[in-house]
């Protein structure tokens, strides 16, 4: 019962370690990232019994990753995969909600704010809620 959310939890570290990269951080960043992220105790608490919180982990620091993906590349294929993540997310929990306000709000206050001209940001949020509604409830099938 433990291994799944202890995968979980070791998954989360492939997309924070990405976005270390990303940010510029050298070998010695992304290992005292990683060290940080295991040691802390929301990670120990979450990951260390079956529960949805590990799954989270994994989805909130994907959903980041493709934030800081995209905002470096401009390439709006990542807007696709962030409602897919931000989608999946929502069906796990509904906090991923909070995450796209804050998302949003940054796009209105920064330079950003050009995506807000295109189709982009729009598709991943239809993405994201096409996730939560056209997948079905498998406790209501049941």
């Amino acid at each position: 019962m433990r291994l799944i959310p202890a995968l979980f939890g070791a998954l989360a570290l492939i997309p924070l370690n990405l976005s270390v990269q990303l940010l510029g951080g050298s070998r010695k960043a992304v290992i005292l990232a990683s060290i940080a992220f295991i040691l802390s105790p929301i990670y120990l608490a979450y990951c260390g019994y079956y529960s949805m919180n590990s799954i989270d982990l994994l989805l909130w620091s994907s959903a980041i990753y493709l934030v800081i993906k995209l905002q470096k590349s401009q390439d709006p294929k990542y807007w696709i995969w962030l409602g897919v993540t931000m989608g999946l997310a929502l069906l796990n929990k509904i906090g991923m909600l909070w995450f796209g306000l804050g998302l949003f709000i940054s796009l209105i206050l920064t330079d950003e704010r050009k995506w807000l001209s295109t189709r982009w940001p729009y598709l991943a949020g239809i993405t994201a809620l096409f996730n939560v509604f056209a997948i079905p409830d498998l406790e209501c099938a049941a």
